[in-house]
């Protein structure tokens, strides 16, 4: 059922144990049920046999599903797999919390060429800026209540975020918000402080509540995790 991972204390950590723990709430969702033994009496009557076990060790991030038994649980509650092996609404979103930067890069550029606003060669505090033109015109639109074309003006004014204030009115998509992850995450790795600040700024916009809404507690929460680790 399971194969051994890095662990800490017997337990999984980082992007493993987030995987892991998403999956098996989202089996209990699909399942409706809230704890293992009914789980397991339901998987039983819908034709596959488990043992309590196995979920006890997914539920107490002691190790990761294999993919067979994975797929086997897909074929009783369809859509459960995706959610370990790929992410979110078929968005990279292990790929860029696990930090790997040629995904961060591809998920800010192919959301940034769906809208005609990816240009090649631009740094990126200057995809900040682009960025931001998108959330603006693609997701906020009216609720944004000021410019948006200095950048600098409203990262002055951290206590005051305008990405938070407009998110409460109507808040951003996954894939936007994975973007303002990944781009941050590519900030984190350079030395250019005015990008570290602009997307500081925007992480700040969607930490907590945003992302909760949109990924769920565990998700919103490891992001948060990364950005107090960030200091």
């Amino acid at each position: 059922m399971v194969k051994t991972s890095s662990k800490v204390g017997g337990k999984l950590v980082g992007v493993k144990r987030l995987k892991v723990d998403t999956w098996f709430a989202a089996v209990m969702q699909a399942s409706q049920q809230t704890k293992i033994e009914p789980l397991v009496e339901f998987l039983s009557i819908n034709g596959l046999n488990t043992n309590r076990d196995k979920w006890d060790r997914c539920k107490n991030s002691e190790a990761v599903p294999l993919a067979s038994f994975v797929l086997e649980v897909d074929k009783v509650l369809p859509g459960t797999a995706s959610i370990l092996m790929a992410g979110v609404d078929k968005l990279p979103l292990w790929k860029v919390l696990d930090k790997d930067e040629s995904v961060c890069k591809r998920t800010v550029s192919s959301l940034l060429a769906d809208a005609r606003l990816y240009q090649s060669g631009k740094s990126v505090a200057q995809k900040c800026h682009s960025l931001l033109e998108y959330m603006v015109e693609f997701q906020f639109g009216d609720t944004w209540s000021c410019s948006h074309r200095d950048l600098d003006k409203l990262v002055a004014s951290p206590t005051q975020n305008e990405i938070a204030k407009s998110c409460k009115a109507k808040n951003l998509d996954r894939r936007t918000m994975l973007a303002i992850v990944a781009l941050w995450i590519l900030a984190q790795s350079g030395r250019d402080q005015k990008a570290i600040n602009y997307t500081d700024y925007f992480l700040l916009g969607i930490l907590e509540q945003p992302l909760t809404e949109r990924f769920g507690k565990p998700i919103a929460d490891f992001v948060l995790d990364m950005y107090r680790e960030a200091g």
